[in-house]
């Protein structure tokens, strides 16, 4: 759902804002890989 979301670009934070320049593409190990625009994984 996640990643359908991304591609959408209707992907929010917990607060309802968009979440703009970051890509969910893949699994790695049962994980969502999620990267922004210059690749780096995204960290919480």
């Amino acid at each position: 759902m996640i990643a359908i979301k991304s591609d959408l670009h209707i992907l929010q934070d917990k607060n309802g804002r968009l979440l703009r320049g970051y890509h969910c593409r893949e699994v790695i190990n049962d994980e969502l890989s999620i990267r922004d625009e210059g690749g780096y994984l995204y960290a919480l």
